[in-house]
């Protein structure tokens, strides 16, 4: 399998949208400043852990059992189905 790299240039301050299961990186940082990051994961609440579909941060599944709704401390509940009006 050939795989091809697209560099993707994010300018200081900006940001870059992408699907979890892409694969994703940076170069290392070869300034004195460090670099901070802020990642934001949205699922549909309906979304449900398949363990073998995970991708690789083990810690973020903790307390989460396969076949079950994807809610803990990472992955809140932002706007329930619930809250939903119908019209």
């Amino acid at each position: 399998v050939e795989v091809a790299f697209t560099p993707v240039l994010v300018p200081a301050g900006g940001g870059a949208f992408h699907h979890t299961k892409l694969m994703h990186g940076s170069r290392p940082n070869t300034s004195e400043r460090a670099r901070r990051a802020l990642a934001l994961h949205y699922a549909a609440e309906d979304c449900r852990v398949h363990f073998g579909n995970l991708p690789w941060h083990p810690d973020m599944w903790q307390d989460i059992a396969e076949g079950d709704r994807m809610v803990n401390q990472y992955f809140p509940v932002v706007y329930p189905g619930s809250a939903m009006v119908n019209g």
